[in-house]
């Protein structure tokens, strides 16, 4: 089985706050996110543009997870959940690429006409804390400080 499944998502541009605790924006928009499914694994391509960056943030983490009562309870993550985590690295404060996480799904309980959501969510991770947190426009730790904050990629498809 093949399908293809597209949705159009704005993903703003990020930037951090400098040292300074001062917002920056650049009001630019990213390309459209693409969905598509091969077989049963899934694969979720979306852009990521992360500019002027914490020098403390060294990977930037994409976690991709799908619910739906056609995974069975054998799957990773647990009873209807699959999911997979990329990790791409931070150069000068700067992460300008389209990520892409492929969701192995190795069965499949008749899943015609089965709905399933999907999330994908960012992260950073801080060297100084050596922890992974989510970016935040209120976030307390500054390194972790973006405005615009990164919206999560959510939807929904049928299999």
């Amino acid at each position: 089985m093949k399908s293809r499944i597209s949705l159009a998502m704005l993903f703003a541009s990020v930037l951090a706050l400098p040292s300074s605790g001062m917002t920056q924006t650049t009001g630019q928009l990213a390309p459209v996110a693409v969905i598509t499914a091969n077989s049963s694994d899934v694969a979720f391509t979306m852009p990521l543009n992360f500019t002027h960056l914490s020098s403390d943030i060294a990977k930037i983490r994409v976690d991709c997870i799908i619910k739906s009562a056609a995974l069975p309870s054998r799957q990773a993550r647990g009873p209807g959940m699959a999911g997979k985590t990329e990790e791409y690295p931070v150069a000068a404060g700067q992460l300008v690429r389209t990520a892409t996480v492929v969701v192995p799904i190795s069965d499949l309980d008749n899943p015609a006409g089965q709905s399933a959501s999907y999330t994908c969510s960012t992260m950073g991770f801080s060297t100084s804390q050596q922890k992974w947190d989510m970016f935040d426009s209120a976030q307390p730790t500054l390194a972790f400080r973006l405005s615009p904050a990164p919206a999560n990629l959510t939807g929904n498809f049928t299999w």
